[in-house]
């Protein structure tokens, strides 16, 4: 009988395994990578480091604009057109990054003030370069994840960190920030040309006027959810400004450190997310497969955050003392709001896959709403604006909109069935 439910979980759900053995990896390499250079750059060092990374990350997700979720909603229904949206979609990305970096040229002394590059071109065409590898990277894994296909991607997550994991300390200890960039452009382009190199013969020519039609569905489908996911990392880059106006580098260094070893946590329920929307996607019975999935983030997202609170001092005392000091409250803070923001997480990919996108961004900006109205409200209350006030005005959030948005679907669920016995 056991082997028999191994056997079926693995065919049902085996490229899902994959994805979330090959996230695991990679996310496990970053999260090494933030412990080295924490300890290697010291808070203010890594808290300058830290806000270039978050640039970077806002970059990303403007590009995408939410692409990548249509990417695996149209290749769950049809692979051949889902292929041929993200050959699309790659041209297109490649154009806007060029077009990005010759305007970020002209202006790259007002870009890097803050910061002593001594070839700030250099660091640009690396800052850019790396940005469009790994967008084309994540464009690349939502098609793979949507037809349900990620041996060849999970194969390039292995080859690519064990490089970027040596290279991002030898050049971060050589050459400081510059380095770390360098390494990540390095672990993008393995990735990538591992990817390519192996799924070549896919790549075919199209004509203009079918690119355009491909992006103007995808983006059609997408604006929304770009819209949210924009709302997040722009949110994030807010409060990382106003961490640095209220308190400084050295209080944004420790709570980005803590958000990482969050995420950390909560990379399985993340990753869940798009294999969750490619099977929603097909899934006939939703609601039942919806629930399965909620009750199964709530007790991995739960267990691994219990085993991090337990071991929260020994965690953060590997970032070095100065970590250790201010980091501990605001790790252990943030560890509260997980099991809400894990649960929001699926919740929202339900709403994705039943077509209600424009509800998935009203909750999405009503969540990182409320952690920056909350954080201001605080401020002017006179409260100290570092990064435990941050931490606890993101568990507010996350309750409260996981409340309303449990609500919302549950209204959802019972208006349908009333309207469908009538």
């Amino acid at each position: 009988m056991i082997k028999k439910f191994i056997k079926t979980t693995k065919h049902k759900y085996g490229d899902g395994i994959l994805s979330i053995a090959a996230n695991f990896i990679q996310k496990g390499a970053f999260l090494i990578v933030a412990l080295l250079l924490a300890r290697l750059f010291g808070p203010k060092l890594f808290g300058e480091y830290a806000f270039l990374r978050q640039a970077f990350d806002v970059l990303i997700v403007f590009i995408l604009f939410g692409g990548d979720k249509s990417l695996i909603y149209f290749s769950a229904i049809n692979k051949s057109d889902g292929l041929v949206k993200l050959i699309s979609v790659i041209k297109f990305v490649i154009l806007i990054i060029i077009l990005l970096f010759i305007i970020s040229v002209f202006v790259r002394d007002q870009l890097l003030a803050d910061y002593n590059f001594s070839y700030n071109v250099f660091f640009l065409i690396i800052f850019a370069s790396s940005i469009l590898l790994n967008v084309l990277v994540i464009f690349i894994e939502g098609y793979f994840i949507g037809i349900k296909s990620l041996k060849t991607y999970f194969k390039s997550v292995i080859i690519s960190v064990l490089f970027y994991l040596p290279l991002a300390y030898i050049f971060g200890y050589k050459y400081g920030i510059m380095g770390v960039f360098v390494a990540l452009f390095l672990h993008f382009t393995i990735q990538f040309f591992y990817i390519y190199l192996k799924e070549k013969n896919q790549f075919n020519k199209r004509d203009f006027n079918d690119i355009k039609n491909d992006l103007k569905q995808l983006y059609a489908f997408s604006f929304p959810i770009g819209i949210g996911e924009i709302l997040v990392t722009f949110t994030a880059f807010l409060t990382s400004i106003a961490l640095i106006q209220t308190a400084n580098f050295e209080e944004l260094g420790i709570y980005n450190v803590a958000m990482r070893m969050v995420m950390f946590i909560v990379f399985i329920p993340n990753l869940l997310n798009n294999i969750l929307l490619s099977y929603l996607s097909t899934e006939i019975n939703k609601e039942r497969f919806l629930v399965k999935t909620v009750l199964l983030n709530l007790l991995l997202s739960g267990f691994i955050g219990f085993v991090f609170y337990i071991f929260s001092n020994q965690i953060f005392s590997l970032f070095g003392p100065d970590f250790e000091e201010n980091g501990t409250e605001v790790f252990i803070y943030l560890i509260y709001g997980v099991l809400p923001f894990c649960s929001s997480l699926v919740l929202l990919q339900y709403l994705i896959s039943i077509k209600k996108r424009w509800s998935y961004l009203f909750f999405r900006f009503l969540r990182e709403g409320l952690t920056i109205c909350f954080f201001v409200v605080f401020i002017r209350l006179d409260v100290v604006g570092d990064a435990i006030l941050l931490s606890k005005c993101f568990v507010y959030a996350n309750y409260i909109s996981l409340t309303m948005l449990t609500i919302y679907i549950i209204m959802i669920y019972f208006f349908e069935r009333k309207n469908s016995s009538i």
